[in-house]
């Protein structure tokens, strides 16, 4: 993949995570199961952070995966601060400590895996 590509991707993939952070009155697990449930909350906010970061660290930038990671997490913690101004929105301690978990479990696996590749070869 080259260059030019690996940027589009990662601006499009931060664009939509800060437009449905940010997004007013946007709880997908309401609109799916038709009721608020802490546990699917967790999930989603974990599940998504953690194929993010997965996407983000196999783009292979110039960027070491922990330094990612950590931009990543503190994006998500801006994010999350930030919906204290949206509409029907507010700031969760239990949501950035699932992203948290999400992308701390995505550097690992990473990690993991890159380990049993190069064991491989």
């Amino acid at each position: 993949m080259n260059v030019t590509a690996k940027y589009i991707i990662l601006f499009i993939s931060l664009l939509v995570t800060i437009l449905m952070c940010l997004w007013p009155n946007f709880h997908p697990e309401q609109k799916v199961l038709n009721q608020y449930y802490w546990f699917a909350d967790i999930l989603i906010h974990g599940g998504y952070y953690y194929l993010l970061a997965l996407l983000l660290f196999n783009l292979k930038l110039k960027v070491k995966p922990l330094y990612l990671a950590l931009a990543l997490t503190l994006l998500s913690f801006v994010l999350e601060s930030l919906q204290h101004f949206s509409f029907k929105r507010g700031v969760s301690l239990m949501d950035a400590a699932s992203n948290l978990g999400g992308i701390t479990l995505a550097l690992l696996t990473y990690i993991l895996l890159q380990k049993i590749v190069v064991r491989k070869k």
